[in-house]
Parts: structure tokens; sequence; C-alpha cells
């Protein structure tokens, strides 16, 4: 099994063809450098600008970080608790769509331009203290993490190795998380052999393709901006797994219905 990124260097991409073709991750390094958000981002200009709006958070009661609820406070109350923090606490900006929460900031970043324009892009804000997002898959879409404070450590696993990460069950709203605990160390250690290992930097974007696994571990205060978009036809493998992905979509889609 290979154990590293495919690099673009330099950013020779001149389209999003090539990470279609290749279907596996790509680390881009210093891709959003010259973003105007690398400069201006922090505890202090984002409180100053949207502190006293309510957004949504996720609240766990356990080291797990699998969040049992929602909970919706002031973003300045939230950002008080990651100035504060020093272990990891127990609530998590996970998923804040940009666009609806804080439109003006996107200013402060560019769309890499190899995206296909036709693409209805979604940016979402992941922003924590030593967050772990448990192990899990996009089912449905791609998605471009791009790091803009702090460190990540992301950990990915080849969809080779589906059945290895024990995946909830189909019929759960959570059918594409892992079951497997890995804020245990032990349990990191057991299935590192199955990892690929990324290091990211501010500045530094990843693309993840659909059904790759991927464990994200925040260093301390860092927060990134991640764009969605839906998977292509072309990307449609008719496994099992893919099976089971399309009967978890049908699933959740109907319990929100009813």
């Amino acid at each position: 099994m290979k154990k590293h990124i495919n690099p673009l260097e330099k950013l020779m991409i001149q389209n999003f063809t090539t990470c279609c073709k290749i279907r596996h991750p790509v680390l881009l390094e210093q891709l959003i450098i010259n973003w105007p958000a690398l400069d201006s981002w922090d505890i202090e200009y984002l409180q100053s600008k949207y502190g006293d709006i309510i957004i949504p958070i996720e609240y766990f009661t356990n080291e797990y970080f699998r969040p049992s609820k929602i909970i919706n406070i002031k973003f300045s109350e939230y950002l008080t608790t990651l100035k504060t923090a020093t272990k990891r606490p127990s609530i998590y900006l996970s998923e804040l769509e940009l666009t609806k929460y804080f439109p003006e900031l996107l200013s402060d970043i560019r769309t890499p331009a190899f995206l296909p324009p036709t693409v209805k892009l979604h940016h979402k804000l992941f922003f924590g203290y030593a967050s772990i997002a448990s192990a899990h898959y996009h089912a449905v879409r791609q998605a471009l993490l791009c790091q803009i404070i702090g460190n990540k450590k992301v950990y990915l696993i080849h969809p080779r190795y589906f059945y290895r990460l024990s995946p909830e069950p189909w019929y759960s709203t959570s059918f594409n998380f892992s079951k497997i605990n890995f804020s245990n160390e032990q349990q990191l250690e057991k299935y590192k052999k199955y990892f690929i290992e990324v290091n990211l930097k501010p500045g530094d974007a990843l693309f993840i393709p659909i059904n790759w696994w991927h464990l994200v571990i925040g260093e301390q205060l860092s927060l990134s901006l991640t764009f969605f978009w839906d998977a292509t036809f072309t990307w449609e493998d008719f496994t099992i797994p893919w099976l089971r992905s399309k009967f978890g979509i049908l699933n959740t889609r109907l319990r929100q219905v009813f």
C-alpha cells in the first residue's frame, strides 16, 4: 500500500480532471497561501465582526467526539472558550456554512481555479481546540480541506479497507461514521498500518475524495474552511460499500421527511 499522497508540485494541475483520474487524495502545499484570510482571521478579528451572532455548536459528552446534540450560543462565547482552553473543550464548531452566517468573509478566500465552474460549492467552517473529528467518509460530496489557522493531522484510509473501520449500520443516521474510538491512542496505533498520514499547516489544502475514510485531529487552536461539492456519476463504483451508502442516504432522507 502506498504511504504517501500524490503531490501536484507547484500547482501544475490545470483542471480537476487530474484528481478524478487518480481517485486519490491530493496534498496541495501552500495552495491558499495568498488568501487574505491567512493574515486577518484570528479570534479578536472574528469576535469584533461576528461576536453577537448566534451559531449552532456541536456539544458532546465524552472524548470520543461524537456530538450528542446541537446547542445555539453566541459566537463570542464560543471564541472565549477557545481563547482560554488548555485542553479539548466539550463543544466544537463544525460544518458552519460560511455563506449563511459570515457571508462577508467570502471576500477573504479564493475559489481554486481548478475546481469545476459548474458545480455548486458549499463553504464549511471547522474551528476548535485540540479537536478530533471521528473517522468518517463522505458518501456524496468531494471535499477540499483548506487550513487557515494552526495545524491538523489527517489520517486517510483507502476505500478498499472499508469494513476494517467498522462502519455504523446502514440504517443509522451516522452510517458513514466508524464505531472505533480513535481518541484512544492504543486504537490509533492498532490501525496505523491502514493509514496514510498527512500533516497540514496554514496555507495547505487537501483533496479528500468520496468514500475515503478520514480521521482529522487539530493541534491546539485550528481553523479550516472546506469546500464541498457533489460528486459526478463518473465516481460511482457500484461496489457493496457504494450500495450500502445509497441505502444509508435514502434512509436518512426518509427520516427527515417523516
